[in-house]
C-alpha cells in the first residue's frame, strides 16, 4: 500500500513537471527555428517579438512597419550584401522587403537586416506585419 501512494505521488509530481516546462521554457527565449538550409532565419512577430529563430542575436520593432533582425555571429556570414537574403510576409495586405546592408532605421549597425512592410490596400502607409526572413 505505501509503495503504491508513493510511486503515485512520482508519477505525479513528474508528470508536473513536465507540463510547466514547455511554458517556462517559451517564455524565456524563442523557439529553435527547423531551417537546415539557412544560415540564419527568423519568424517575427507583427510587434518585433521573436517567434522562432536561428542564428538571430536579436529583433526589434523600430517604428511601425520597420524592423531590425541582428544576425549572430556563429552564423558566420561576413557580408551580408553577398548573401541571399529571403523574406516573406505572413499577411496578404502587406508587402515586404529587406536591405542587407546598414540603414538609419538599424543604427548603422553591420550585420543587420531591415525589414520594412507596407498596406498595400490604399494609402502604402507603413504596416505591422508578422514575416519569415532566412539569409542562404
Amino acid at each position: 500500500m505505501f509503495r503504491s501512494s508513493t510511486r503515485r505521488a512520482c508519477v505525479t509530481a513528474l508528470a508536473a513537471a513536465l507540463i510547466s516546462v514547455p511554458v517556462l521554457a517559451s517564455t524565456a527565449s524563442a523557439l529553435e527555428m527547423d531551417a537546415p538550409y539557412a544560415r540564419a532565419a527568423a519568424k517575427v512577430a507583427a510587434n518585433g517579438t521573436l517567434v522562432a529563430g536561428k542564428n538571430i542575436e536579436s529583433v526589434r520593432r523600430a517604428q511601425a512597419g520597420q524592423y531590425c533582425v541582428k544576425i549572430a555571429d556563429q552564423a558566420k556570414i561576413d557580408n551580408l550584401n553577398e548573401a541571399a537574403v529571403l523574406v516573406t510576409n505572413n499577411a496578404s495586405v502587406t508587402n515586404v522587403w529587406t536591405i542587407d546592408k546598414p540603414t538609419q532605421t538599424c543604427g548603422m549597425a553591420d550585420g543587420t537586416i531591415s525589414v520594412y512592410s507596407y498596406d498595400v490596400r490604399g494609402n502604402g502607409a507603413w504596416k505591422d506585419t508578422a514575416f519569415t526572413v532566412a539569409v542562404l
